[in-house]
């Protein structure tokens, strides 16, 4: 597959799933274009360029959102419009910033995951 080359390649990475037991191929591919590998507890974060540009973005996006509330805050229907993605904004970056406090944590609990889903039988896969 062209797209395997862009996954990150840590030493202490778990196995690739083989066959169609390919559970995580959508999560795997979403993380590494954020820059992030979640099966390395060494290297979680293995390109910083591609996970600090869309978080900066991000940010970008909801400070003018903010901004633009404020500016109609006379007016429920702008507010509410102009909070929303400002919501979801902040939501992604305390889920990114979680991820980062506790990539121990999350890792561990995605090893456990992966491990079982190697361990499945092949009727289950």
């Amino acid at each position: 597959m062209f797209f395997k080359q862009w996954l990150p390649k840590a030493g202490d990475a778990l196995p690739s799933l083989n066959g169609l037991s390919r559970h995580f191929t959508v999560q795997q591919y979403t993380f590494a274009a954020i820059g992030l590998d979640p099966k390395s507890l060494q290297r979680p974060i293995f390109n910083k360029i591609l996970a600090v540009v869309p978080m900066l973005g991000l940010f970008s996006l909801v400070i003018p959102m903010i901004g633009y509330a404020s500016l109609y805050k006379s007016d429920i229907l702008k507010v509410t419009d102009g909070l929303s993605p400002v919501w979801e904004g902040v939501l992604a970056l305390a889920k990114f910033f979680y991820f980062i406090w506790n990539r121990e944590k999350v890792i561990q609990l995605l090893r456990k995951i992966w491990i079982k889903n190697l361990e499945g039988k092949e009727s289950e896969k």
